[in-house]
């Protein structure tokens, strides 16, 4: 049996990033394959469309966390947790990159210097924290990735 819906604004604050809900039920547990998916369907497409296209398609990566938020949204806490969290990660990344982007062509490349090495290590942070959340998530753990690094936008 499910149990029941807990909203949000009764979540227990996090010390970092977005708040922790309830324990994780037996009924969840079941569904951390789900949250597992959700970081990293979004990471390793960043990975690859990155790699292949030049960059152009990582503006895509935000789709598969979207996608499981707005499915599980109702139906299981635990996994629109982790989806909101992967959303956050990929929405974060992306404004990133497109402010180093910004500020880069602002300066004729002068800024490219400093954004881009700046850029990559937040990235790459990124990329750590995610994988630590999916195996937490794995796991049927709650997991709150940093708030520097995935800006609580989505709950």
């Amino acid at each position: 049996m499910p149990p029941t819906f807990v909203p949000v604004s009764e979540w227990a604050p996090a010390e970092l990033g977005m708040p922790l809900p309830p324990p994780v039920t037996p009924w969840e547990r079941d569904k951390a394959g789900w949250a597992e998916l959700s970081g990293l369907i979004g990471m390793s497409a960043a990975a690859v469309f990155s790699a292949f296209t030049l960059g152009l398609l990582v503006l895509a990566t935000w789709i598969a966390p979207f996608v499981f938020l707005t499915v599980f949204r109702n139906r299981s806490p635990f996994v629109r947790y982790h989806a909101a969290q992967a959303l956050n990660v990929q929405l974060t990344g992306l404004i990133v990159g497109v402010g180093a982007v910004a500020l880069s062509v602002a300066t004729l490349g002068l800024a490219a210097v400093l954004a881009v090495p700046i850029t990559l290590v937040f990235w790459l942070t990124q990329f750590g924290f995610v994988i630590i959340a999916t195996s937490r998530a794995e796991a049927g753990e709650w997991y709150a990735i940093p708030a520097f690094l995935a800006w609580p936008m989505v709950r």
